[in-house]
């Protein structure tokens, strides 16, 4: 009976032994190579779709930069995958992690997908339309789009226009801004060159409505004879700035206080930095990004977040250094 006993323990033991084995492989796979083996071949594939025109390019923009998320985010928290972590830390990273990723990923999408116009209409010289903006006290994005008129040539074309907003309240208010028209000579490899025509042909601005209706009026397009069309339409903003803000506030404390609970061997203020790489990189893609952000758009502005969001957390560690060794230790 004895011998039974030892018999049965032992597997008992080597199936512990074997199942412990396992969690540990698979937690250094998640947290060495697994998410960026997923990622970077997603992020291809998507590029090459978009490319010969399978998906829409808001489809493919959104997709890659939730991708670009995703992998961020493991930047940050892939110290913690491993099995001296706690159930308790793990509880609260958990957490962390899920109010992080809605707090990037919904402002990020209402960029890039705004949904359709509230209001859409041509506009021509000297002319003026009402938006429907009576009643609401919201903020809005104006869309200003130009069609070039045909030309035989391929000389550079560049065009100005200006709009009045009135109706406000605080006045009149003028919005100004540029379309181009370029081409390119593009290198395909040994074959040579082509020509590529690069367009600017859409610019935003944000506007806030205080109840009142808002005239916009055509003051300006010059050259005349160069844009053949202009066309405006309005977007509710999506995800409003002030929630945005806050937002950003509480996830760059938060980060904070997780890199306190980060073991001494591991990067300093790594999550604080990738967290305000990741917000700074909204805000620049809202703001410069156009508003019809595409691959281009996301990767400039991303690396200009990327860099801002570094220099900023590098200030504010070594500003709030005393502060920071007060903050609670890891449960």
């Amino acid at each position: 009976m004895a011998a039974k006993t030892t018999t049965a323990g032992r597997r008992r033991d080597r199936r512990a032994s074997s199942a412990t084995l396992t969690q540990l492989t698979i937690l250094d796979a998640v947290r060495t190579w697994v998410v960026p083996a997923v990622t970077a071949p997603l992020a291809l594939v998507l590029y090459v779709l978009f490319n010969v025109e399978v998906i829409e390019r808001e489809a493919a923009v959104s997709a890659l930069g939730l991708l670009v998320i995703v992998t961020v985010l493991w930047i940050g928290v892939r110290g913690f995958i491993s099995e001296r972590t706690g159930t308790r830390l793990a509880a609260l990273l958990t957490a962390y992690v899920a109010v992080w990723s809605i707090a990037t990923a919904l402002p990020f999408l209402a960029i890039v997908n705004p949904g359709p116009p509230l209001f859409k209409a041509p506009l021509h010289a000297n002319e003026s339309v009402t938006l429907p903006v009576a009643g609401h006290t919201e903020s809005y994005r104006l869309v200003v789009e130009g069609g070039f008129a045909p030309s035989a040539g391929q000389s550079a074309r560049l065009a100005h226009y200006r709009l009045t907003l009135s109706g406000s309240g605080s006045g009149e208010q003028v919005l100004e801004g540029n379309f181009s028209e370029r081409f390119l000579q593009q290198r395909l490899g040994r074959r040579g060159t082509a020509t590529v025509r690069d367009l600017h042909t859409a610019t935003q601005h944000s506007i806030e409505a205080a109840g009142q209706p808002l005239m916009v009026t055509l003051n300006e397009l010059a050259p005349p004879d160069v844009i053949a069309s202009l066309t405006i339409q309005l977007f509710p903003e999506r995800f409003p700035q002030l929630l945005f803000l806050g937002l950003g506030v509480v996830l760059v404390a938060a980060s904070a206080v997780v890199d306190r609970w980060r073991p001494r061997d591991q990067t300093e203020g790594l999550m604080t930095t990738v967290t305000l790489g990741t917000l700074l990189s909204i805000v620049a893609l809202r703001w410069w990004g156009g508003p019809h952000p595409g691959f281009g758009q996301l990767a400039v502005e991303g690396l200009l977040g990327g860099v801002a969001g570094s220099v900023v957390a590098m200030v504010l560690h070594r500003i709030g250094q005393p502060l920071l060794r007060r903050l609670p230790s890891a449960p």
